[in-house]
């Protein structure tokens, strides 16, 4: 299932297919870069799904992207996967992968796999567009 609002793509990756975990991801293209909200269970029955979701929508990897993790309530070693083949893709395009605000659950996995050693992680969403200098033109300044 899909939605555009916005100008944002909404689209549910698990469609009610049986025996997949659900698994929602929002894409804002944003002036110089990508901003996904990822919210659901990120596992082996649909890392692959966000991982053709993120090639398909991330059509120029020269820019950065910015994952936003704080609605992910779990994750396995398949979305750890995911996680660090996008960022193989970005440093091989010359930018960084970004992820914003992970649920304590997804930093307890990258914790104890030294992934959050290696990943470009962020508490908050405003640290992670900061440091991918990216504007969110729909945003409400403070």
């Amino acid at each position: 299932m899909s939605e555009h609002v916005h100008g944002y793509h909404r689209e549910n990756l698990a469609a009610d297919r049986v025996g997949v975990s659900p698994l929602w991801v929002t894409c804002r293209p944003l002036p110089g870069g990508i901003l996904m909200t990822v919210s659901g269970e990120l596992d082996a029955s649909n890392a692959g799904d966000l991982a053709a979701y993120i090639q398909r929508e991330h059509r120029r990897p020269e820019l950065p992207l910015v994952l936003e993790l704080a609605g992910v309530s779990f994750m396995d070693s398949s979305g750890l996967y995911v996680l660090i083949e996008q960022n193989h893709r970005a440093d091989s395009h010359g930018t960084k992968l970004h992820l914003a605000a992970p649920h304590e659950r997804v930093v307890r996995v990258l914790e104890i796999t030294g992934a959050l050693q290696v990943l470009n992680t962020y508490d908050t969403l405003d640290e992670a567009m900061a440091a991918a200098d990216l504007i969110d033109p729909h945003a409400v300044p403070r």
